[in-house]
């Protein structure tokens, strides 16, 4: 603004400044707009309002903002839209990383962790100066998919993780005994969880149960119970962390069996 109308020059860090479209333009008002939004746009801008009535300088520091960078765990390069995998025991302390990058001059973002989508709101979890997300004792309701979001004005970055939790086996409760009859089929429960899998294997009065068939649950299938069913059922499941067992008592009745062959009986009668 001025009378007369002044000439508009532009300085960047002390030194003239040539605009060069389209990366940069002077606009009708003398204003100047940057496209690039390159590293070297960055600088001091000075612009300069000269006229026969006076000069004047006004000045503007340009920092550019770029959005946040995650590393991957062991650093090798951006994490954004990758996935890592976490493995932990229940029971332990557990750290799942965020490791933000922020240069000098950039500031700090704002860090959101989720789990399986849902913001993470729990006194149990614990966000570190570092962002890392820290569960004092993990146990199997800490596993999922978790993503930390680096957030500032030049948009966001985020890093997943995918945490495992290996758990010792667990044998649900049920029935612990039957009572049948010769010819019966039953099937005797053994419902199993436990991270890895545990593999299941049937007992009957402390030896291995040959021909053991399973279902889907790992419920032992007895098609025609006989005295030889009679005792002791034991499941056993087994993983890296431990073991765990459940003894199911199986009674068996008989129909009652006469012995001797029959035959035929005199009598002597005086």
């Amino acid at each position: 603004m001025g009378n007369p109308k002044p000439k508009i020059h532009w300085l960047k860090d002390g030194q003239k400044f040539e605009a060069s479209p389209p990366s940069a333009e002077i606009q009708p008002d003398g204003s100047l707009m940057l496209k690039s939004g390159t590293t070297q746009d960055a600088g001091q801008y000075s612009c300069q309002a000269i006229s026969p009535a006076g000069n004047a300088t006004v000045s503007v520091q340009v920092k550019l903002i770029k959005k946040p960078t995650i590393l991957m765990m062991d650093s090798s390069g951006s994490a954004d839209g990758q996935e890592e995998k976490l493995v932990a025991r229940a029971g332990e302390r557990l750290d799942i990383p965020c490791p933000v990058v922020v240069p000098p001059g950039q500031p700090q973002p704002k860090v959101i962790w989720t789990l399986d989508s849902l913001a993470i709101t729990s006194p149990e979890y614990q966000v570190l100066r570092n962002y890392t997300l820290r569960i004092s004792q993990v146990g199997s309701v800490h596993g999922g998919n978790y993503i930390c979001t680096a957030i500032n004005a030049a948009g966001e970055t985020e890093k997943q993780t995918k945490v495992v939790v290996h758990t010792i086996p667990s044998i649900a409760r049920s029935q612990n005994s039957f009572s049948l009859v010769q010819g019966d089929t039953i099937t005797l429960p053994c419902e199993v969880e436990g991270e890895p899998e545990p593999q299941v294997q049937w007992y009957l009065n402390g030896q291995e149960f040959e021909d053991a068939v399973l279902d889907e649950d790992n419920a032992l299938i007895l098609d025609e119970v006989s005295d030889k069913h009679r005792g002791e059922f034991k499941c056993v499941a087994t993983n890296a962390l431990g073991s765990q067992e459940r003894t199911v008592t199986v009674t068996v009745h008989t129909a009652p069996v006469i012995e001797g062959s029959g035959g035929t009986v005199s009598l002597l009668l005086f």
